[in-house]
């Protein structure tokens, strides 16, 4: 395993010559020292220390703190500052910087171990963690559903591309909002008693499914169809640490949805005409048989005893009367009424 390297920046020589000393005794290798601000910027971006101990008071225009920020934000290197007598107002300034410790000039070998290894471990452990958001953003960022994350209070610390496209909130402008204000769902939503999917979550501490009865705002436009669910982020402790939402935009669903229910309603119109004409009766213009379903020829009576459509008896309307019986068909027409119509016989006969 390569020993870890340390950067020292200090003005004083004899100072800086007794600390590299206690460092290589240490197991530690000191690539170079600096003296001045400007110096230990050059060399920390030239060497790529894993730790720099930095003197708070140097020599020339740059001070201590003022290196060390520009270490920290540009190089990411850890800092432990090195301090005998500053004054207050330096201190807080030092402070702001996020050093990883102070060691108190003379330093103490003992001292110096500890406030070295702890610096070095919590860089790591930072490192690692850092790793990890970034393979977990990565991770979020490439799957195929939108996903939005929130802290304990319902502020939005993570959305993915997806989340930003369906909302209309880029992310640096969604981050700190409440969730709330970025998923703005519709009436449908509201009409059930929700707040939402950050306090429903919360409140029943469950995944939360919305289906697809949803519709969300986004920040310019139509709505859009989604279905999402919710789920709480827990600490180790079971307390809330915060709300993940997975949602989706589900419009070509809704889209086939319409045109199978616009097919079906087709279907059934079709089958509606195939029972109306099913229902016309192929009548002959001549003869008047009827056409059944296999394409057979009957006579009326005939085709009504077949169907089951009742029985038939047989008489002679009085028109074909006039026509067969010209003669006599008044006659046969005043009997037929006599025998149809009986008169009934006086009362008391």
């Amino acid at each position: 395993m390569s020993r870890a390297r340390i950067l020292i920046v200090e003005d004083e020589g004899i100072i800086a010559q007794d600390i590299q000393s206690t460092l290589e005794k240490l197991g530690y290798e000191v690539p170079a020292i600096a003296v001045v601000g400007e110096e230990a910027i050059e060399k920390a971006a030239e060497l790529q220390p894993d730790l720099v101990l930095m003197d708070i008071v140097l020599w020339g225009g740059m001070d201590g703190v003022e290196a060390a920020t520009h270490i920290r934000e540009r190089l990411h290197i850890p800092v432990i500052f090195l301090t005998a007598h500053s004054d207050n107002a330096t201190l807080q300034r030092a402070k702001v910087t996020g050093p990883y410790g102070y060691i108190v000039k003379p330093l103490v070998e003992r001292e110096l171990r500890i406030g070295v290894e702890m610096a070095l471990q919590k860089h790591a452990m930072e490192r690692r963690q850092a790793e990890q958001q970034q393979w977990f953003a990565s991770t979020l960022t490439s799957v195929g559903e939108a996903v939005i994350a929130t802290d304990a209070r319902g502020e939005i610390r993570f959305m993915n591309p997806l989340a930003e496209s369906i909302t209309g909130w880029p992310q640096l402008e969604a981050v700190g909002q409440h969730i709330d204000n970025v998923m703005v769902l519709s009436a449908e939503v509201a009409s059930t008693g929700s707040h939402g999917p950050f306090a429903e979550a919360v409140r029943k501490g469950l995944v939360i499914d919305w289906g697809s009865n949803t519709w969300l705002w986004p920040r310019k436009g139509p709505s859009t169809p989604i279905d999402y669910t919710a789920a709480r982020i827990r600490e180790e402790d079971g307390a809330t640490a915060g709300v993940v939402v997975v949602f989706r935009d589900i419009t070509p669903r809704r889209e086939m949805e319409e045109d199978r229910e616009r097919l079906i309603r087709q279907l059934r119109g079709a089958l509606e005409n195939v029972k109306t004409l099913r229902a016309l009766l192929p009548v002959c213009a001549s003869c008047k048989k009827i056409r059944d379903d296999q394409g057979y020829w009957a006579a009326v009576d005939a085709y009504i005893v077949k169907q089951g459509l009742g029985n038939v008896s047989h008489s002679i309307c009085p028109d074909c009367i006039r026509q067969l019986y010209p003669s006599f068909a008044d006659e046969i027409l005043a009997e037929v009424a006599k025998a149809e119509n009986p008169v009934p016989p006086p009362a008391g006969s």
